[in-house]
């Protein structure tokens, strides 16, 4: 029953959808594979198929007409109340949602060439238009990977380059955004490019491993670049622990955050998420701000990382919650 269902969606989607490719292609993939996790692509490239049911969406879930059937499936709200509250606070919002691999890598997916997806990401025009801020890598990332490998090929998230180049972005954002110039600066520096292998989390035991260059970044006086009292707060899902906390997230001291300090010469503070950034962030963002409201007062920016499928794919959904107990 549940798999004749995820067709009737798929095949839904494909009617709605006619005239955007990529939306069109997912979708034929997930019908020719309905019970695959993983799709292979061209090249060693791998795909995550809950990714794919979110470009298969194509653009019909953003600020829908009618409440979508299942509870907190908007975005949206969430969000809008996020910001509201942090306006309140005089702390500005940065959205970073990451765009879908395949949307990036669209010529690795099986089959003849996809042309390229709308730039920038609807949902960040949408987010924009509503007077948010949005660091939106779409052009980024899709111009960069002709010179280096903004995604890995055997796991879900970006690569170390890929990282890298979000957070030099993210970097130019704040300092648009906020007055960091008494703030005292850290010595931090970065190591030349060395080899990292990992087993992707796209990939089974005894499958190929990859391997791919990173930088590490470290304070020059060795203590952590990971602070509760740093201005800067980096909210979101394991982007922003991949290649920075080592074990299942393959290096350390190599990711998002560390770039973002190295460009900032800040330390960044971090609340995160394996599984999902829709609800569980924003929830230990509120426990926090209840035991500390200093804590959170004293930021300068929040930072909102998260990969674009979980948009439409959360398992949690997108609750509206308070920031912090006053706002209750």
């Amino acid at each position: 029953m549940k798999s004749s269902l995820r067709l009737l969606t798929l095949l839904l989607s494909l009617t709605l959808h006619a005239g955007e490719p990529i939306a069109r292609r997912a979708g034929e993939l997930l019908e020719a594979h309905p019970e695959a996790r993983v799709i292979a692509g061209n090249d060693g490239w791998l795909f995550l198929a809950s990714e794919l049911r979110h470009l298969a969406r194509g653009t019909d879930w953003i600020n829908p007409e009618t409440p979508p059937e299942h509870a907190h499936a908007d975005p949206l709200p969430a969000l809008r109340l996020m910001k509201a509250q942090l306006d309140e606070l005089g702390i500005p919002l940065i959205i970073v949602p990451v765009p879908a691999k395949a949307s990036i890598q669209h010529g690795d997916l099986p089959g003849t060439p996809v042309p390229p997806p709308a730039r920038p990401m609807p949902f960040s025009a949408q987010l924009q238009e509503e007077g948010f801020h949005v660091v939106d890598l779409t052009a980024l990332f899709s111009e960069a990977k002709f010179m280096t490998q903004v995604y890995c090929k055997t796991d879900t998230h970006w690569s170390p380059r890929g990282a890298e180049l979000a957070a030099e972005l993210v970097a130019e954002t704040i300092r648009e955004l906020v007055d960091l110039e008494e703030l005292p600066i850290l010595e931090i520096s970065s190591e030349g490019f060395a080899d990292i292998t990992f087993q992707g989390d796209l990939t089974s035991d005894g499958d190929p491993r990859e391997t791919l260059m990173a930088r590490r970044v470290t304070r020059n006086d060795g203590e952590a670049l990971v602070q509760e009292s740093s201005p800067i707060l980096l909210l979101g899902d394991s982007h922003t622990l991949v290649f920075s906390e080592g074990g299942e997230m393959h290096a350390r001291d190599s990711g998002f955050l560390e770039h973002l300090a190295l460009n900032l010469q800040l330390p960044i503070d971090r609340m995160a998420n394996k599984g999902s950034a829709s609800t569980p962030p924003r929830m230990s963002l509120f426990r926090k701000a209840a035991r500390d409201m200093n804590w959170l007062e004293n930021k300068r920016a929040v930072i909102y990382l998260f990969t674009a499928r979980e948009l439409t794919e959360s398992l949690n959904g997108w609750r509206e919650l308070p920031i912090a107990p006053q706002f209750r």
